[in-house]
């Protein structure tokens, strides 16, 4: 079995915010991290659509994941290609009818 994170977006009704937490996750998935970034964010995370997620959580999560190298996960978090990877993981659930997570 393989376990992959793709970016779909069902919880977070601001599609700005959406983008803004799942590219954070990524830059840390450049250096290897992503699920430790992720499982501190969802361990953290608090309530649903009220603005919790500033750029100040952001790197509080980010600063908690050992390893991480935070210069390095705050300029990637400016790569372009990493919202465009989101737009892409969007599309591909789209077409393959997924509405949720998880999708197997």
């Amino acid at each position: 079995m393989r376990i992959e994170f793709h970016a779909l977006q069902t919880a977070t009704h601001d599609p700005a915010v959406f983008i803004v937490q799942q590219v954070a996750a990524l830059a840390a998935g450049r250096q290897e991290r992503a699920w430790h970034f992720v499982e501190t964010f969802y361990a953290e995370q608090g309530e649903r659509n009220s603005g919790y997620v500033t750029d100040a959580y952001l790197q509080g999560i980010a600063s908690q994941v050992t390893g991480l190298d935070l210069a390095r996960w705050a300029s990637d978090r400016r790569d372009p290609e990493l919202a465009n990877e989101i737009t892409g993981d969007a599309r591909v659930a789209e077409n393959a009818g997924l509405t949720g997570t998880p999708s197997f």
